[in-house]
């Protein structure tokens, strides 16, 4: 069965390097998948997997989710009632959360209990930028375990689950 995943566009995410990476992936293992960007909630109901990007600050993205009609009520819809696969990349992830403390507290999707929080006083800079080596610790949920280990991180903030 051909796999529809769509890229959901709010005016906040980074959309085309998403659509890039799952194009390349789709292409790469040969998969029988396409994926699209979409605005509109009505697009979630023929989709078998979305995509929350996410770029900037809490605040902007979750208002950017808000101002389109329906869009929560079909996310909810989609993930937690019908339980169909979500992802969603850097702030798009942090949205799950119960708030955020990121310029203020703002309330989230509340679906993963826990909070946004800065990431504290260290030695990196911040925010912290860079070149950082990843270890899966459970991979039996994986069908394409991560041919790489080395990803790009730009962050300050933290997904402080309970």
């Amino acid at each position: 069965m051909k796999k529809n995943i769509t890229i959901l566009d709010y005016g906040s995410g980074n959309i085309l390097s998403a659509m890039q990476s799952f194009a390349k992936v789709i292409k790469t293992y040969n998969l029988n998948a396409e994926v699209k960007i979409s605005r509109k909630p009505e697009s979630i109901k023929n989709s078998s997997h979305i995509v929350l990007p996410g770029q900037g600050a809490f605040e902007t993205c979750i208002k950017g989710l808000k101002k389109i009609p329906g869009m929560l009520e079909e996310l909810n819809n989609f993930a937690i009632e019908d339980k169909k696969p979500f992802f969603g990349i850097c702030v798009g992830m942090q949205l799950l959360a119960d708030n955020s403390e990121e310029n203020g507290n703002h309330e989230g999707l509340g679906w993963i209990g826990g909070t946004i929080k800065k990431l504290p006083p260290s030695q990196l800079k911040l925010p912290h930028m860079g070149w950082n080596s990843i270890t899966v610790l459970k991979n039996k949920n994986y069908k394409l375990a991560p041919k790489e280990t080395d990803y790009y991180f730009v962050h300050s903030y933290y997904f402080n689950c309970k």
